[in-house]
């Protein structure tokens, strides 16, 4: 099955309360309002997910069954997110090592 083919008419960026850029929301030629994180925005929304428990759409609405209830993360979602999360932290803490030249910071000396 080909999936439909749209265009983006209308491209804005999403920013976060710190003023950090999220992602962004797309106005799209059949009409719909798409909008796509970026690394640190996911985190962002995998991280309130495990806050609350309960699922989101990337536009930080809440997921919603067919008669309204709210959709709870199952085990096995809080556990990719949580992982998702710690791989997140175990990058930029590699990144910041070879920044530094390989001096750790903090620590036992």
């Amino acid at each position: 099955m080909k999936e439909k083919e749209y265009k983006v008419l209308k491209k804005r960026p999403i920013k976060g309360k710190d003023g950090k850029r999220y992602g962004s929301q797309s106005l799209c030629s059949d009409g719909e309002v798409r909008t796509y994180l970026n690394p640190h925005g996911k985190g962002a929304k995998y991280a309130e997910e495990l806050r609350t428990g309960e699922r989101m759409t990337n536009a930080g609405v809440r997921k919603t069954t067919a008669r309204g209830g709210t959709l709870h993360l199952t085990g096995k979602g809080k556990a990719y997110r949580a992982g998702y999360l710690q791989a997140q932290h175990d990058s930029a803490a590699t990144y910041n090592l070879k920044r530094s030249g390989g001096r750790s910071s903090g620590g036992k000396k």
